[in-house]
This record gives structure tokens, C-alpha cells and sequence, in this order.
């Protein structure tokens, strides 16, 4: 199967009430030196449904793929993830200095959460059209992207990270070792691990607002694990893991 195929079947696989829904993450090879700040690019972008994990990567200085280009361009998509608005960012401008056309602007603006349920969205302006390849100008044209973390929270969620959400959320108990969450990302040949480790960190992104957006779903897990949400009216965070 090519990308573009690829690309395709998470566009069929991820309807989420009534619009397509695509968990988004990334990686970084890290600089393996304490203290040291971390300039590397994004090498590694993953992409998931609750059928299909895609994971492309990245070579330094050379533009973006273009299905995935077109992918994050698409006004028909939503995408959910931790901290996608500066990812999505950090992606247009590698493309656009690797001679690319860029997927979205590095200004992203934000539109407040309606209730207290629902996710706070960031609507993308001035993007590259998905079908044209031209800079559009107007504002809401590319995917729209949610930011799990506010999205949690506003719902009550006391967590902080994506472990503590998909705990407090989804019942599960991620598994993040160090060994992998440290792991040269710029390998030739990523291993298994690697790979299950990076697309699950997508996938779960996608049930996690499965769930923000289900009422009955979010007050099933408050009623199972209450210890994860604050009452009506409090405010803190907690580290979950």
C-alpha cells in the first residue's frame, strides 16, 4: 500500500460523531546528553484511528511527504493530540526551510471550549489547500486541531500527561519506559517496540476524546474512578502515570 492509501484508510476508519477524527503525536531523537536542549527536528509523525496506525518518517531537510501535507491541510479532518498545536507548527516550518509549502502557520488560534464537556479546539488559518497546493488566506481552512490536555481538564480531569489521561479516561495503565521514550528515532530500522510505542501514543488520543465527547462515557469513568476527577467547583492537578 502506498501513503496516499494509507492516508485514505484513516480517513474512512475514523468517524467520530459525525465528522473523521485522527489521533496525532511525534517523535524526536533525543540529544542523549543531560542538560542539553533538544534542537532536533520531528522525525517521526504518527496517525490513528481505532483500525489504523500510520507512521511517517522524516528526513532532515527534505519537505514533508506530500499525502501527509495534504493530510494535515484537510478541512474535512480533525486531529487530537499533547501539545499538536506547537508539533503542527514546528512541522510547518521545517517543511517551508526544506523548500516545502507548508502545512499550517506557526500562529494557531484558539476557540474556547463551549461547556465544561466539551474539547477546546484550535481552528488552523492561512494553510496550504489539500487540493490545489496554493496558500489559502482565510481563516478555519485546514484540519481542525484539539489539545487533549485543556480538553481534559475542562472535563475534571485532575491528570496531567497522556499516561494520567488515558488512566483517568480510558482505565488503562500505559507502559512508557524509559528505554523506549529515550530511543534513537532516527534509526534506519525501527524496532517493534518502537513502533507499537509510537502508535500507541496516537491511538489512544483518539479514544481519549471518544470519550471527552460521550456523555455517558465521561461519567462512566468519573463514577469508576473518581480519584482521577475533581468535583464541581475545585480546581488542582495531579501527576498520573
Amino acid at each position: 500500500m502506498t501513503a496516499a492509501t494509507w492516508c485514505a484508510a484513516l480517513r474512512r476508519s475514523g468517524e467520530l460523531h459525525g465528522r473523521v477524527v485522527i489521533g496525532f503525536d511525534t517523535e524526536t531523537k533525543p540529544t542523549f546528553r543531560a542538560g542539553e536542549k533538544n534542537l532536533n527536528p520531528i522525525c517521526l509523525v504518527q496517525l490513528a484511528t481505532p483500525e489504523v496506525a500510520v507512521l511517517f518518517r522524516l528526513v532532515r531537510h527534505q519537505p514533508l511527504p506530500s499525502p501527509l501535507r495534504e493530510l494535515l491541510s484537510d478541512p474535512t479532518l480533525t486531529l487530537v493530540g499533547q501539545e499538536i498545536g506547537r508539533e503542527i507548527a514546528q512541522l510547518h516550518e521545517s517543511d517551508v526551510r526544506a523548500g516545502g509549502l507548508g502545512c499550517t502557520p506557526p500562529r494557531l488560534t484558539a476557540t474556547p471550549a463551549a461547556s465544561a464537556d466539551a474539547p477546546v479546539a484550535t481552528s488552523v488559518g492561512a494553510v496550504v489547500g489539500a487540493s490545489t497546493g496554493a496558500v489559502v488566506g482565510a481563516a478555519s481552512v485546514g484540519a481542525t486541531l484539539i489539545e487533549l490536555a485543556p480538553s481534559a481538564r475542562a472535563a475534571g480531569c485532575l491528570c496531567t500527561g497522556v499516561a494520567g489521561f488515558v488512566a483517568a479516561l480510558l482505565g488503562l495503565r500505559m507502559h512508557k519506559p524509559k528505554s523506549l521514550q529515550m530511543s534513537n528515532w532516527e534509526m534506519p530500522t525501527l524496532s517493534e517496540a518502537q513502533l507499537r510505542y509510537a502508535a500507541t501514543d496516537a491511538w489512544v488520543c483518539w479514544h481519549a476524546l471518544r470519550v471527552l465527547e460521550t456523555p455517558e462515557l465521561l461519567e462512566a469513568a468519573r463514577h469508576e474512578r473518581p480519584d482521577f476527577f475533581y468535583l464541581q467547583g475545585q480546581g488542582g492537578a495531579a501527576q498520573c502515570s
